[in-house]
């Protein structure tokens, strides 16, 4: 059995202290940690721990777990507690989440992969985690910066290193001169699901959130964006006279058609 008890140590440019404790269990081993960390470089931190290159700022945490298990992987899987994290003046690594949404503005949802030559900075970022039995629940998301606001919520399985999270991206500021066309508070936001491996998640954007209507929203959205490729495939053959006649025919039905698809009804 062993009781650690940190008065201050200096790691990752910052200062952890707490308690940490191990015990002798049926199970292996009773492991416990409160913690408490002020300034810490979350990139290189991430990197790793986590093998994550996904943010960089000065980060303050407070961590409260426990666990039971007779391996490392037992401990995660079982973990159970809470935990505070709260950084600033930072940057999200690898996404430029305004030329993001101006893409998306635009139908193009292309953008939603990282780049290691983007990032979208930010002046604080929030989250708390209720923890059971290895799971990471959190549903309170903040991320502020200059030109947008994101929230948040979702699940982290610690165990198998793995997420399901919905962000919720919008510009808020004007970005005339930076290639988008969203002003004013209320701006364009785009509810992303990531979900998969925490060091290689997947991206996929939530058409159906953005129209406000399931499946079908998102079925006829994908195929008004289908039709409207090949009008303008078709413009650039010559195709004029042809296009226009297919639009206008029937009292503009086909026109109605196109509209209907892309605004999901």
């Amino acid at each position: 059995a062993a009781r650690v008890d940190i008065d201050e140590a200096r790691l990752y440019g910052g200062a952890l202290s707490g308690i940490v404790t191990v015990d002798p269990a049926s199970a292996g081993v009773r492991f416990g940690a409160n913690l408490k960390g002020d300034g810490f470089a979350a990139r290189q931190l991430l990197k790793d721990f986590a093998n994550v290159d996904l943010v960089a700022a000065n980060t303050d945490a407070r961590v409260a777990v426990g666990a039971t298990g007779a391996s490392v992987k037992d401990l995660a899987s079982g973990l159970t507690g809470t935990a505070n994290i709260v950084m600033r003046d930072g940057a999200v690594i690898g996404w430029n989440v305004a030329e993001m949404i101006r893409q998306a503005q635009q139908g193009r949802f292309d953008g939603l992969q990282q780049s290691p030559n983007q990032k979208t900075d930010f002046s604080s970022m929030s989250a708390s985690f209720d923890i059971k039995r290895g799971i990471a629940t959190n549903r309170d998301l903040k991320l502020v910066g200059p030109l947008i606001r994101v929230s948040g919520n979702g699940q982290i399985d610690i165990g198998q290193r793995r997420l399901d999270y919905i962000v919720k991206p919008r510009v808020v500021a004007d970005l005339t001169g930076q290639g988008a066309i969203v002003t004013g508070e209320g701006g364009f936001e785009i509810p992303v699901r990531v979900v998969g491996a925490w060091d290689d998640p997947d991206f996929q954007p939530q058409v159906a959130g953005l129209l406000g209507g399931g499946e079908e929203a998102t079925r006829a959205y994908e195929r008004g964006k289908e039709q409207l490729q090949d009008l303008k495939r078709r413009f650039k053959r010559g195709e004029t006279k042809e296009v226009l006649e297919g639009l206008l025919e029937g009292n503009g039905k086909g026109a109605k058609d196109l509209l209907d698809g892309l605004l999901g009804r």
